[in-house]
């Protein structure tokens, strides 16, 4: 086509050009380097009742601007109002630093004529970067400026705008306007489920007819460019996930009833009335079963796995075994197989129940037998009397002493939850990989966490890469062994994951138990802001908790 030198002035920009930013570092380079040498590939541009409106080359335009030219190259094409934006977005779509927002956007225009697959041979990218900036594209505009700015990530912002939008603009406004990335990923974490960890088969379409199979669901990111990663299949319709957990759960208590299989839950008798299990245990009750707990009600005896050489490897993969080493412990651990079997099977003999043990958060079970418990009889304890009693049953006096302890209750349970908040704000953080010096505090709670917590067998593989097994060896060895390659930065990455790893959760909070207040002491800087948030969030209801109280205890003085 003829290449044409058209005056600078007669050239205007398009004010529908896809392409929103540029930057000035860059113009100012290109600028430099056309005063130089010219503007070598000219520009596209289309006749106008004014003069001519760029099509293709906005950024040489500008850049000629900058450099003081007269005129630049141009050749003069008619397009439609279609073809012409089609053009534009194939043109700024192919370049490497388009802005993801404006890709987004692009991308979604394109999609209403072409397919993922058309679209990305398009513009030279594949099928899965295509359904992710479509997902893009479904961003709220207020999280927007915070991906432009770099606040939030992309892959977090992938994440958040698979959600539908009047949840984006709840959390939004939850977040009063600013961006905290521990927030964000929390709702994410809870809006979203790993169809990897369901406690139902993804494939099964009857569970739930009306939604069909996971497989195939457009709500799995599968399905849709496998938006969190290859062979990740995530579930972003959290209602119906937990609709399908409790269909699953349902049919599964339905068969323990006709198989008259206990149903034991996975935690003590004084966790029943949190809020999780209040729910499991109304569906037990519907079903007409009794109440077992762990540890409370019931013995758990559990079927023994049997020991291969292939597990064995796998649990130390760096130790350097001798010949023949691996196979005499391998028989060693058969033998306690035998042994453990022949016990299980006598536990079957002797009338142990069949039973599973069930996660109450997950539905998630295991097949287990059980011994019941005798329950303990003659208790004298008045409390324990009034703590059995039906509120409409007791005395005045009694209501208040039922009130107050249920208020203490309450207080020590929102304490133990709001500790698991605080430490998992910590996990979910960068604190174990800190190579900072120890704070006084920190060195403090990793000197008590030894003392109150000596490293046991099952915690050494928190310390695999710092502590390698060794077999037979005396502690001298095992220490020269420890310190080859040791030095301080490795020291604090113990340190930080011996301080992590080891707390105290159920009845144990940061108020009442010396490890969990000296971590909590220790990991306060590092987290500051967020656990002012959390704190601030529980004082709130701790308030409004107390106001009640007082107020029903008023009542019954009155």
């Amino acid at each position: 086509m003829e290449v044409q030198q058209i005056p600078l002035s007669e050239i205007q920009l398009d004010p529908t050009q896809p392409r929103k930013s540029f930057c000035e570092k860059r113009l100012q380079l290109l600028s430099e380097n056309i005063a130089e040498m010219g503007v070598l590939q000219p520009i596209t541009v289309m006749p106008s009742e004014k003069g001519h409106v760029i099509v293709m080359g906005e950024r040489r335009f500008r850049a000629s601007k900058m450099a003081k030219l007269q005129t630049i190259p141009c050749i003069v094409r008619e397009f439609d109002k279609d073809t012409k934006s089609e053009v534009q977005i194939v043109e700024n779509l192919q370049r490497e630093d388009v802005e993801p927002l404006e890709e987004a956007e692009a991308i979604l225009f394109l999609a209403g004529k072409y397919s993922p697959v058309e679209i990305g041979k398009r513009i030279g990218r594949t099928p899965k970067f295509v359904h992710s900036r479509l997902k893009l594209a479904q961003l709220s505009e207020h999280f927007k400026p915070f991906v432009k700015n770099g606040d939030m990530p992309l892959i977090t912002a992938v994440q958040l705008a698979t959600m539908p939008l009047d949840e984006q603009e709840q959390l939004h406004e939850l977040l009063g306007g600013r961006f905290d990335k521990w927030h964000v990923e929390s709702f994410l974490k809870n809006q979203s489920q790993d169809l990897a960890n369901a406690p139902f088969d993804p494939s099964d379409k009857e569970l739930y007819p009306s939604a069909g199979a996971c497989t195939t669901c457009p709500f799995n990111s599968a399905n849709t460019g496998n938006l969190f990663g290859d062979d990740k299949h995530i579930c972003t319709k959290n209602p119906c996930f937990r609709a399908k957990s409790e269909l699953f759960l349902k049919r599964i208590l339905e068969d323990c009833k006709k198989e008259n299989i206990l149903v034991v839950a996975e935690h003590s008798d004084y966790a029943k009335d949190w809020e999780d299990n209040v729910h499991f245990r109304s569906l037990l009750q519907s079903q007409g079963l009794n109440e077992y707990y762990h540890m409370d009600s019931v013995r758990i005896i559990r079927k023994p796995e049997q020991p291969t050489m292939e597990k064995l490897l796998a649990e130390y993969p760096n130790y350097e075994w001798e010949e023949g080493e691996a196979e005499s412990d391998l028989n060693k651990l058969l033998e306690q197989y035998s042994e453990d079997l022949a016990r299980y099977e006598a536990a079957i003999e002797e009338g142990c129940r069949t039973a599973i043990l069930m996660d109450t958060n997950t539905f998630k079970y295991k097949s287990v037998l059980v011994a019941l418990r005798e329950k303990k009889t003659g208790t004298t304890d008045n409390t324990e009397d009034v703590s059995k009693k039906k509120m409409d049953e007791c005395t005045d006096a009694e209501k208040i002493l039922k009130i107050e302890q249920r208020a203490e209750r309450k207080e020590q349970i929102e304490r133990n939850k709001e500790f698991v908040e605080l430490y998992d704000a910590v996990k979910d953080g960068d604190y174990a990989t800190q190579t900072k010096a120890l704070s006084k505090e920190e060195m403090t709670a990793f000197c008590i966490t030894l003392y109150e917590n000596f490293i046991s067998w099952h915690k050494k593989k928190l310390l695999k890469n710092f502590y390698p097994k060794m077999k037979n060896t005396s502690p001298e060895q095992l220490t020269a062994k420890f310190q080859e390659g040791f030095d301080k930065k490795k020291f604090h990455q113990m340190a930080r994951i011996l301080i992590q790893s080891n707390l105290h959760f159920g009845e144990n909070n940061h108020d009442n138990n010396m490890t969990n207040h000296s971590f909590y002491k220790a990991v306060m800087p590092f987290h500051k802001e967020t656990f002012q948030t959390i704190e601030s969030e529980y004082a709130d209801r701790k308030k409004l908790r107390l106001e009640r109280t007082k107020e029903r205890i008023d009542q019954l003085k009155d």
